[in-house]
């Protein structure tokens, strides 16, 4: 199967080409996730793997660190916005990661998980652990999320639970963090299946 079948730009094929395997019946990236051409997606939950493009180094003279959950997100996101190849840094961080790469800890983060509750609470989770340098405890009852991270403890609804509502409730600030969330689906593959 190609990469191509799901009409990705010839410059993210190129630019991605050593990060995946295209075997006959799915594509293979390096952190073991799988893409079918019928659009399913095996994750590879606890996968921490960070790209450049250029020479890593140190995060500095790098514009933004992006942050995804899948292989698959990364590739669909830069399809769009293929500036996003110059001068970044892209990490993807599976839902079950428990550390943030150590050389980053000062930059500027672009957190581009999915619309769904998930991604808004691995919003959360990324922020705390970059804030507090643990895992937060994340519960959810009776449509009720409680995130406690260290000092900072917060309850809102589910359906309204994002990073900026937990540092407004919980006082935690977040100026080297934002989101990105694709506009018009939940997610940025969910984009390039549209297409």
């Amino acid at each position: 199967m190609k990469l191509q079948h799901f009409g990705f730009s010839e410059e993210v094929v190129a630019f991605f080409k050593r990060y995946y395997v295209e075997l006959s019946d799915c594509v293979v990236f390096i952190n073991s996730e799988k893409v079918f051409p019928d659009g399913r997606v095996i994750l590879s939950p606890d996968c921490n793997l960070v790209i450049a493009s250029g020479d890593l180094g140190t995060a500095t003279g790098y514009k933004n660190i992006y942050v995804f959950n899948s292989f698959v997100e990364l590739i669909s996101f830069c399809h769009f916005k293929p500036h996003a190849m110059n001068r970044s840094i892209f990490i993807v961080w599976g839902y079950l990661s428990k550390e943030i790469p150590s050389f980053c800890s000062k930059s500027k983060f672009v957190l581009a998980f999915e619309k769904s509750l998930t991604g808004r609470l691995s919003d959360i989770r990324f922020a705390c652990i970059l804030k507090n340098n643990e895992q937060p405890r994340i519960y959810l009852e009776n449509g009720i999320v409680t995130v406690v991270a260290g000092k900072y403890k917060a309850s809102m609804y589910a359906e309204l639970a994002s990073l900026s509502r937990f540092c407004k409730l919980s006082g935690m600030g977040r100026r080297n963090v934002r989101t990105l969330k694709p506009k018009g689906a939940g997610s940025y593959f969910e984009l390039i299946l549209k297409i």
